[in-house]
């Protein structure tokens, strides 16, 4: 069964490129551009990861990261963005964020790190089950 991915970017034409490379990699991709619809669709949809934005008006990809790790901590998400300081890389990643790429992306090291990281949550998710 083919992993789902749920992305986030309020550039439309980034956010279509994004979904037609995750879609030419074999994932289920649900594509938004609203941070609060976002929030909705991840609480009531199980994905294996999630993509989003780090500079958005409405909620920062750390804001929105943080909101959704507190439904559903074991989903492993990450951050793309034109421009970050390290500092801000940083706290990113001891947030919990598990892939930071700067635009333009290099889309083979954007899909085999989305690999490790939901292979990484799946061995998360069976140990916490009980399954090692």
């Amino acid at each position: 069964m083919p992993h789902s991915v749920l992305l986030l970017d309020d550039d439309a034409d980034f956010n279509s490129l994004l979904t037609d490379i995750f879609e030419q990699a074999d994932y289920i991709v649900t594509s938004l551009t609203d941070p609060l619809e976002a929030v909705e669709v991840f609480r009531d949809t199980d994905y294996d990861l999630v993509v989003t934005d780090h500079k958005r008006p409405e909620m920062t990809g750390a804001e929105f990261m943080k909101v959704i790790k507190k439904i559903k901590p074991l989903v492993p998400v990450i951050m793309v963005s034109g421009y970050l300081e390290n500092d801000t890389i940083r706290e990113l990643i001891s947030g919990g964020v598990g892939g930071v790429f700067l635009k333009p992306l290099n889309i083979f090291s954007l899909l085999e790190r989305t690999v490790e990281l939901i292979g990484e949550a799946k061995k998360l998710e069976s140990t916490s089950k009980g399954g090692a």
